[in-house]
């Protein structure tokens, strides 16, 4: 089964607005865009708007919460729901706000966050240890429909033996987002938890643009460099998964 992958955009700059159109035309595009962007930097809001009336490309918005605390700030439930009801037909994917290794926090902003804005969203899944992002679970079974996200995977989490034996469990019982996973860690854990990987997302496609300037050949065309950095990148995980598909079937 395909893993979709949601290329994160730090912003939104209308170099990026101009690639994304013009990959959309050629692949299925999926990016992530945080409330925290949206907030911070308000033209985001218009080259979004530019991006939905003239591409095909589906969006999740994400609140941001990861980056927000290094800045030492928090969402306001109210807020963002009021805005992504607002703005609702410009997002596929609206990700519940939570707490970055708070699972407590993470479930009470949840179940409040799931009073106020009306439509389908995903449930973030949080925890310092196993033990926790389980909890988490059984605590939001209420407002989980078969798909949640994983999220403050960092430090020992990204170990690819803790996450299996985290996937091992709620396999079979959820489909999951994991977010910031990457395509190494994506493509190793998808082969062995085939169908239960729906979905990551993933930034590391702008190291396309810092390390591989010299070969993408461009001379000064961001528009060209952006596109070129998100299609190799999306292009390199497709071919990856083909071989390796083909090499076991053979």
């Amino acid at each position: 089964m395909c893993v979709e992958v949601y290329l994160v955009m730090p912003d939104l700059s209308r170099a990026k607005v101009e690639a994304l159109t013009r990959l959309s035309r050629e692949l299925s595009v999926s990016i992530l865009i945080s409330y925290s962007t949206l907030k911070l930097k308000p033209i985001t809001l218009e080259r979004l708007l530019e991006l939905r009336k003239h591409s095909n490309v589906k969006v999740m918005l994400d609140s941001g919460a990861y980056h927000l605390a290094k800045l030492g700030l928090r969402i306001r439930v109210y807020e963002y729901a009021t805005f992504a009801s607002r703005y609702f037909k410009l997002f596929d994917v609206v990700v519940a706000p939570d707490i970055p290794g708070d699972v407590k926090a993470t479930v009470e902003r949840t179940i409040e966050f799931s009073k106020v804005y009306g439509g389908d969203f995903l449930p973030v899944l949080q925890g310092g240890c196993l033990e926790e992002y389980l909890w988490s679970a059984r605590e939001l079974e209420e407002v989980l429909d078969g798909y949640a996200g994983v999220g403050g995977l960092d430090d020992f989490k990204r170990r690819k033996r803790w996450l299996e034996t985290l996937l091992s469990i709620l396999c079979g019982k959820l489909k999951l987002h994991i977010f910031g996973l990457g395509a190494r860690l994506t493509k190793g854990l998808n082969s062995k938890f085939d169908g239960c990987i729906r979905s990551v997302d993933t930034g590391a496609w702008q190291a396309e643009i810092r390390f591989r300037r010299n070969e993408l050949g461009v001379n000064g065309d961001i528009v060209e460099l952006e596109y070129k950095a998100m299609k190799k990148y999306l292009e390199r995980i497709v071919i990856d998964r083909v071989v390796k598909e083909t090499i076991e079937t053979s």
